[in-house]
């Protein structure tokens, strides 16, 4: 009693055996010669401090009914990094050099079902397809280990894809200034597909439908 609805959580699955892939190759070879690399959190599990921050970073400006900006290091320790259904091998990091700037968190149960945790990339690495990369990445896991199903949390697609529809409306208002962020982005606006140069900004400029 006394409670008032605040939110709704969109929850979408797959099968990640039966997802296509194909594209994933050509993606991870782009990145690798921008100088990126995506590896299994195996791999970079001796860096918790660079996890957390990167965490942390990417979790604070997940549009959502509540802000995640005061992530502690040592309670994220304990509920995130040692939970026992995180996938070490399954979850993927993004690595530029030596900086952590992207991730896919993946939790498994171990009877065929995993879901989503937390994707995200650092605001001067975004919209270059990093967190498509990662988020792949775990779905080839999944795939690859048997897993039947995949779910994941959509709340924050839907709000990112109404304030992209927002930014839209107000771009028509000021369609110079949105052709000059176009223009330095690389973006070509569509007339028949007015959409997707927004999706594109926010999404990076490799997305397409598929």
């Amino acid at each position: 009693r006394g409670f008032e609805p605040g939110g709704l959580e969109h929850v979408s699955a797959l099968d990640p055996r039966r997802v296509d892939l194909s594209a994933l190759d050509e993606l991870e070879a782009a990145s690798a010669a921008e100088g990126f690399r995506s590896v299994p959190l195996a791999d970079v599990l001796d860096r918790p401090r660079e996890l957390h921050a990167l965490y942390a970073t990417t979790s604070a400006d997940v549009p959502g009914e509540f802000t995640v900006d005061d992530l502690r290091y040592d309670e994220w320790v304990r509920e995130c990094l040692r939970d026992p259904d995180l996938s070490a091998e399954g979850s993927i990091v993004v690595v530029a050099g030596e900086r952590l700037v992207a991730l896919s968190f993946l939790v498994a149960d171990g009877a065929g079902r995993a879901a989503s945790d937390m994707t995200g990339t650092l605001p001067e690495f975004r919209r270059r397809g990093l967190a498509r990369l990662a988020k792949l990445g775990t779905i080839r896991w999944a795939a690859e280990s048997g897993i039947e199903r995949m779910v994941t949390g959509t709340e924050a697609l839907y709000r990112t894809l109404a304030m992209a529809y927002d930014f839209t409306v107000a771009a028509k208002r000021v369609p110079d200034d949105y052709a000059e962020i176009l223009a330095d982005a690389g973006i070509k606006a569509q007339a028949r597909a007015p959409m997707t140069p927004v999706v594109k900004l926010v999404f990076g400029v490799d997305y397409d439908k598929a």
